[in-house]
């Protein structure tokens, strides 16, 4: 399908099984769309080693709202710092 300007496109993700965000942005004029968002790394303090930082996302869930319109949510998987979605409008049912 064609982009859709004015979309709101959220991400959410866990970190040590804990639910975060959402990260939200809105599509440019052409359905385009960036969402950054941060997460704290520390897993624990060590009174030897200091603080350990080793959480990691590794996927994350991304859908898509305009009024009358929303997405089904797309799990996505981060091999690295970009990944790439595309999502379906649907309207939403009356």
């Amino acid at each position: 399908g064609e982009g859709a300007p004015g979309v709101v496109v959220a991400v959410s993700w866990a970190v040590a099984d804990e639910p975060q965000g959402p990260a939200q942005a809105l599509t440019d004029a052409d359905g385009n769309y960036s969402v950054s968002f941060t997460y704290n790394t520390h897993t624990k303090s060590s009174w030897i080693r200091g603080d350990i930082c080793r959480e990691k996302v590794t996927q994350v869930s991304v859908f898509a709202y305009k009024q009358g319109y929303f997405s089904e949510p797309v799990l996505a998987r981060l091999p690295g710092s970009e990944t790439q979605v595309n999502l379906m409008l649907t309207p939403e049912p009356q």
